[in-house]
């Protein structure tokens, strides 16, 4: 067993008494601002964490913006540069390429020469 607190001091002041109170109730006021501390800290980093949700929602909605801005602006651009008639004389050279290809290979003068152009003229489409 230990001594008991303040029992060597005597109990003929009462100073011992209110001084251990007043202790005590600056401990309670410590207590009570750390707490009252830790809420208002609480309420500040819910406070942070809402605004940089709104934060990060408005900028995913610029992005989203800019992106469309600029899908639409190279759609543009690309439809400018683009030519209208862009692979139809290929198509028709197609076409024109079977025709002629027949006929060199009807007009050759020998079979050898026969083969050699219809093997250029398929090897070619």
């Amino acid at each position: 067993m230990g001594i008991p607190l303040g029992a060597g001091i005597g109990r003929r002041s009462s100073g011992y008494a209110s001084l251990m109170e007043e202790l005590r109730r600056g401990a309670e006021r410590m207590g009570e601002r750390a707490t009252a501390a830790r809420e208002a800290m609480g309420d500040r980093a819910q406070a942070a964490k809402d605004a940089m949700g709104d934060r990060a929602s408005a900028a995913k909605e610029a992005v989203g913006e800019r992106a469309t801005a600029a899908k639409e602006a190279t759609a543009e651009a690309i439809a400018l540069v683009k030519p209208k008639l862009r692979g139809v004389s290929h198509k028709w050279a197609f076409f024109a390429s079977l025709v002629l290809g027949a006929a060199l290979i009807f007009f050759a003068q020998t079979p050898k020469a026969a083969l050699a152009v219809g093997i250029a003229d398929w090897t070619t489409r």
